[in-house]
């Protein structure tokens, strides 16, 4: 069995992971961190966004069918009175 405590780097956890991964860029993209930081901020809010709007879309359309459904089973209880 492979001990894990022979390979400590393959076994990091997410914060570990995380932090890892703010150094580098960091490290990497000092200055523009900033301006690059605002620009995934601004992204997040609008994808945020974007999915409320899918989300009242698709509850719209959900509703109109329910009242299409509820429409059509009227109209068959008519068509089977008439019959």
């Amino acid at each position: 069995m492979i001990d894990p405590s022979s390979f400590p780097v393959l076994f990091l956890g997410p914060m570990e992971i995380l932090l890892v991964g703010l150094v580098l860029i960091v490290i990497l993209f000092g200055p523009k961190a900033p301006e690059i930081a605002e620009q995934a901020g601004t992204s997040v809010g609008q994808f945020q966004k974007s999915k409320k709007e899918v989300e009242q879309e698709v509850e719209d359309v959900s509703e109109e069918l329910d009242e299409v459904r509820g429409d059509m089973q009227i109209d068959d209880i008519d068509e089977k009175k008439n019959r």
